[in-house]
Formats: structure tokens, sequence, C-alpha cells
């Protein structure tokens, strides 16, 4: 469970054979390192947004996502990849439930239900998890109406789209495309935040290079 390797998935990074190649505790160096991009974020965007006093619960999870993806990772272990989807099970339900206003007790049990596949599932939970995400944030559209919200919804989706891209074409393995999944849908998760926590009034939407919320 905790042992290397127990995983039963595997990315076109270890298939190709590059493994162990800077260190004996990292099985897939890049792939490990790219992944730190999620911390890297869900700091970014509790720091920018600290003063708002927004909902901060969200880039917990990204962060989680930073750490057990590194985990999952270096190791390749069966834990490793169970702690990395519950903590992308963790982030999406949080935001769906807040966006949708979901009754707590549907909210737990959607939750455990998503767990539950992921335990007892691990080979192809990934692909199961893809479809369950991107559709319920593709919906999210219908019920938004301002310019800013839009706007992140649009970029989020067509970042997150490509990023979907590079993950699946890591399964043709011509060659490691799994590591720029990392960095895309990174930055596709942050534009998702950034759309569940605004408030509805007193902020608009610094489109910088990074976009986050200011004081209208």
């Amino acid at each position: 469970m905790f042992d290397y390797l127990s995983s039963p998935i595997r990315w076109c990074e270890s298939i190709n054979g590059n493994i162990y190649l800077y260190s004996n505790l990292i099985v897939e160096f890049w792939n490990s390192i790219t992944s730190i991009i999620f911390c890297f974020f869900a700091i970014f965007g509790w720091i920018a947004h600290r003063n708002l006093k927004l909902d901060y619960v969200p880039w917990i999870y990204l962060f989680l996502i930073g750490v057990t993806s590194t985990w999952f990772h270096s190791t390749l272990s069966f834990m490793g990849q169970f702690c990395d989807e519950l903590s992308i099970i963790l982030l999406i339900s949080y935001c769906l439930r807040v966006f949708y206003n979901i009754n707590i007790l549907l909210y737990y049990l959607i939750t455990i239900f998503v767990i539950l596949i992921s335990w007892w599932y691990p080979s192809v939970s990934p692909p199961v998890l893809m479809v369950i995400g991107l559709t319920l944030i593709s919906l999210t559209y219908f019920y938004i109406s301002d310019s800013d919200s839009k706007y992140l919804w649009r970029h989020g989706m067509y970042i997150g789209l490509f990023s979907i891209l590079t993950w699946i074409f890591d399964f043709v393995c011509l060659f490691n495309t799994h590591m720029y999944w990392h960095v895309f849908v990174s930055i596709a998760a942050y534009y998702m935040i950034l759309l569940i926590i605004k408030p509805r009034h007193s902020v608009v939407l610094k489109k910088n290079l990074i976009p986050y919320w200011v004081r209208n």
C-alpha cells in the first residue's frame, strides 16, 4: 500500500524507463517537481485574498493536491495515488457544494461515494473523476451572469480543456506530457477557485497575468 510502485497507474515518464533519474527516493522526477506548482497557486491565492476575508478552504485543498501529487509521483504508491485523488475530490466537491449550495448531507454522500470509487477501483478512478468533474464544472456556466465570472469561467475552461489533452496524450506516450498537465490544470483550478470564492458584491477582478479579486 505504501510501497514504491504499488499503484496500478503508470505515466509516460516511468513507462519510458525514466525513473530514479536524480534520486533513489524519487521515481518520476519531473512529474514530482511540477506537482509543486499547485502549492504555489494555493499560497499566492491565499496571500492575495487574505485581507478580503474570503473563503480560504479551497486554497488548503489546492495546497494538499500539490503535496499529495508530489508524494504520488515520487513513489508511485497506492496510498500516494489515493491521497492525491482524495485531495482532488475534496476540492471539487467543496467548490461545487459552495457554488450550488448543496445540502450538507447530500454533499457528504456524494463525496464518500466518489472516494470509495477511488479506493476500490484505483485503475479506473482517474478517468471517472475527470468525467464527473468536467461535467459538473461545465454546468456552472448557466449559473453565472457578471462579466468577471464569465471571464474566469471561459479562461478556466479553455486552459482546463487544454490540460486534459496533455493528460490524455501522456497515455500515447511519445514523450512526457503529464508534467505539463500539472502546470495547466493548476492554473485552471486557480481560476475555478476564484469563481467560487467571489462574494456577491464589493470586488472586481484584477486581470493580471495571474488574476485576483480586489475591493471595488
